[in-house]
């Protein structure tokens, strides 16, 4: 799931340091901030970048960062602010590179008639959690999954493909064998782009 928000880089006239951290409203925080007791200039808003998930974001950028910290305890580093900048945008690809990667699987389920085809990070555990919420006596089991670097792109195309099959979102009316088939068709042609 995204969790969207920002990686900002805020100053200060009266400090030669960076203030690096996450904020889903940096404009507003650097406000917030600047009427703190103890701050004698407000902070600027030097920077800011959004993120798919903004907390993975900010993790990253300090753990690269991580030589410049001025004060493990605390988000100001030392360091140049175009090196900063650029630390983010490399941050940045990161992070949606992680958010798209994940499997296309297939469960099935004894009580039902229909496979069903999704995309997640953890098949398995997903599979649990449908159970869990069905009523359904028998748990859905992992029937075949396949990992993608983009399974957004590869959702996408296979649904597209099983689209004459569908009973309702998720859930196809195939043989295991065709699903299974279009999925190894789209990894085969995935990996012949690269």
């Amino acid at each position: 799931m995204s969790d969207y928000g920002y990686v900002y880089i805020l100053s200060n006239p009266l400090m030669d340091i960076y203030k690096v951290g996450r904020s889903k409203y940096p404009k507003k925080w650097a406000k917030d901030l600047s009427k703190e007791m103890g701050v004698p200039e407000p902070f600027e808003l030097e920077y800011y970048e959004k993120f798919i998930n903004y907390k993975l974001g900010e993790k990253l950028v300090h753990k690269r960062l991580k030589e410049y910290r001025v004060n493990k305890k605390r988000e100001f580093f030392k360091a140049d602010k175009d090196y900063i900048i650029q630390v983010i945008k490399e941050c940045k690809k990161e992070v949606e590179k992680r958010e798209k990667a994940g499997y296309i699987y297939i469960f099935s389920n004894p009580e039902i008639d229909y496979y069903v085809v999704g995309k997640s990070k953890n098949p398995k555990k997903e599979a649990s959690e449908l159970s869990g919420g069905t009523g359904v006596p028998f748990p859905y089991e992992v029937e075949y999954k396949a990992y993608f670097e983009d399974s957004v792109s590869a959702i996408k195309y296979i649904k597209k493909k099983l689209k004459y099959a569908q009973k309702n979102e998720n859930f196809y009316d195939l043989e295991l064998s065709k699903i299974k088939s279009v999925i190894k068709n789209y990894k085969k042609h995935d990996s012949s782009r690269e």
